[in-house]
């Protein structure tokens, strides 16, 4: 299971972004307020059958947004992992804490020239292999 260290700082702003949600968010995203309401947890990433979430205490966690199955389950897919803490951290203010550092030793992602998305001139961009950070750890 994947899961990131916060300070109390950190776990104090992510409980306060859960229990304000929507808030400030556009439209788009006020579809995941029930997610948050049921199981406490920060919308991350939302996939084709899975929303993932933060935890205020720090765990990155998964729910089925087909009703494929109840409950959380633990993220345990590196690249979803990174993806989904990069995606948080453009998507909420004071967050971008959840950038993970890029490690020594680390080299550029091939598929995306190190930028952390593929362009694809008729779609929209598209998250890299790298889970958008840009980089592999050798």
């Amino acid at each position: 299971m994947y899961s990131i260290d916060l300070t109390s700082d950190q776990s104090a702003h992510i409980q306060e972004l859960i229990d304000s949600f929507p808030g400030d968010m556009p439209n788009k995203f006020h579809g995941d307020t029930p997610f948050v309401k049921k199981y406490r947890a920060l919308p991350m990433y939302l996939g084709w059958t899975e929303t993932t979430g933060l935890l205020s205490d720090g765990r990155v966690v998964r729910g089925s947004s087909e009703g494929d199955y109840e409950g959380l389950k633990p993220v345990d897919d590196r690249i979803l992992f990174l993806t989904s803490l990069m995606e948080a951290a453009k998507r909420y203010p004071g967050c971008d804490f959840l950038i993970p550092q890029r490690p020594l030793g680390a080299v550029d992602c091939d598929a995306c020239n190190g930028m952390g998305t593929i362009q694809i001139p008729e779609l929209s961009k598209f998250t890299c292999p790298c889970g958008g950070v840009g980089w592999i750890d050798s």
